[in-house]
This record gives structure tokens, C-alpha cells and sequence, in this order.
């Protein structure tokens, strides 16, 4: 696909745009990560619910992790797709789109309309959008249950209004033919790498008091340092 690109007419352009690929989708799920590992070492009721549902995959195959967790294995992880997707919605790693223009006045929305005007730079707030508490009741509220399709009457599947969310209130990867490349990338290493993780670490907060705290928000444009120091001990050792 680079290559048939003009834009990128040599070698060092397509590594250079490699570079970025990879730079760009390692950070992300870096900081998705910590954020992930974060609120299941908060909520012990959530992070308990989650280990029951990955632990036992990783034990099927503990003498052999490399190549016994394979592609199928990680697949049925729906519990902890929840969190996952739940840790994205309250802070997305990305929290805004780069800036983008369009080449002649543009009418948007539907009950408010407004104009883009040719030329000038606007950005969304995925943050903004995913906290809406329009959209999500309880915005600063961790709950995986919002993306729990099969539980019954699942209140937390709707807006405040009792209707059924906007399909884009969730956008962490963005949307349409701008959504982020690495949408299937950043999925398929959490899946493969929190099973291993908490096969082999646990997590809990030093001090109990911090874990009632809030956290600053963390995303590629930084953070406030998080004063909540956290004790890893090994649950599983490694085999070599």
C-alpha cells in the first residue's frame, strides 16, 4: 500500500512511516495498559470476576505459554474485553483526533447544526465524547457492564435518557475511513499479553487509602505524576 503511494517515493519515506506505525501503536496500548492494570487493581470485585475468566486459559497451557496461547484461546475473553473497552471509554489513550480542515464550508449535525468553515483547523475530543454523561451515566464511574450485550435489562447499555447510545459515543480508534490502523493490532496484544501478566504477577496498592483516589488522566500527551506506588508479588514463576 506505501509503495503504490506517490507520497511515499522512497526507502527512507516508508521506514520513516513504519517507524511511526510501530512508535505510535506501541505507545497506546502502553498506556492503555497501565491504566487497565490501574482500575483492576482498584475494583477488587472486577478484577476478581476478570481472573476467573482468564486465568484458567493460561493454566491449560502454563508449561507451554509461547505456544500454547494461541489466536483461538484468547478469543472468548469476553469479560475482559469489557474492561478493556471500558478502560478506553473513561480515558482513551488519544484523547483528541489530530487537526483536520475541509476544502469548503461544511453543514454538520443533526438536532444542532453548525458549519466548518473551509480552512479552518478543528480537532474532536474523544475524551469529551466518551464521558459525555449524556451518553454514559455516570461518566467517571468504572463499569464494564456498559459494553455487557447479553446481560438482561442491562441498564448500563443505555444513555441517560433510557435509549440506546450514539453508535460513535464510543470511539477510541475513531471511525468510518479515518478510524485508527492499529484498531486490530492494540486489541489482539491485550488479549495475548494481560492473560500472561496476570498468570505470573499480582498487583495491589501500597497504601489503601490511594486506592479510593483518582488517578490524573493518562494519555500520549502526558500525565501528572501518580503518587500511588503499587506492590507487584509472583503469583506463577516463569518457565524456562
Amino acid at each position: 500500500m506505501l509503495i503504490e503511494n506517490k507520497v511515499f517515493d522512497s526507502d527512507a519515506m516508508i521506514i520513516d512511516e513504519m517507524i511511526t506505525f510501530f512508535a505510535a501503536g506501541m505507545k497506546t496500548i502502553q498506556i492503555s495498559s497501565t491504566n487497565l492494570v490501574y482500575y483492576l487493581t482498584k475494583h477488587d470485585d472486577i478484577r476478581e470476576k476478570m481472573l476467573k475468566e482468564i486465568l484458567p486459559v493460561v493454566e491449560k497451557v502454563k508449561d507451554n505459554i509461547k505456544d500454547g496461547l494461541d489466536h483461538d484461546s484468547v478469543q472468548d475473553l469476553d469479560y475482559f474485553n469489557m474492561c478493556y473497552k471500558e478502560c478506553l471509554r473513561k480515558e482513551p489513550p488519544a484523547a483528541n483526533t489530530i487537526n483536520q480542515t475541509v476544502d469548503r464550508d461544511t453543514v454538520v449535525g443533526t438536532t444542532q447544526k453548525f458549519t466548518l468553515k473551509k480552512g479552518v483547523n478543528f480537532m474532536f475530543s474523544i475524551e469529551s465524547i466518551q464521558n459525555d454523561p449524556i451518553q454514559w451515566p455516570e461518566p467517571t464511574r468504572f463499569e464494564p457492564d456498559r459494553f455487557n450485550t447479553s446481560l438482561p435489562n442491562n441498564k448500563w447499555l443505555l444513555d441517560a435518557n433510557g435509549q440506546k447510545r450514539n453508535p460513535l459515543a464510543f470511539c477510541p480508534f475513531f471511525g468510518g475511513s479515518r478510524s485508527c490502523i492499529g484498531k486490530a493490532f492494540a486489541e489482539t496484544c491485550v488479549r495475548y499479553t494481560f492473560p500472561i501478566i496476570y498468570h505470573h504477577l499480582e498487583f495491589a496498592f501500597v497504601d489503601p487509602v490511594k486506592q479510593k483516589a483518582e488517578k490524573p488522566y493518562y494519555s500520549v500527551a502526558g500525565s501528572k505524576e501518580l503518587d500511588c506506588p503499587v506492590k507487584v508479588t509472583i503469583r506463577n514463576k516463569v518457565i524456562r
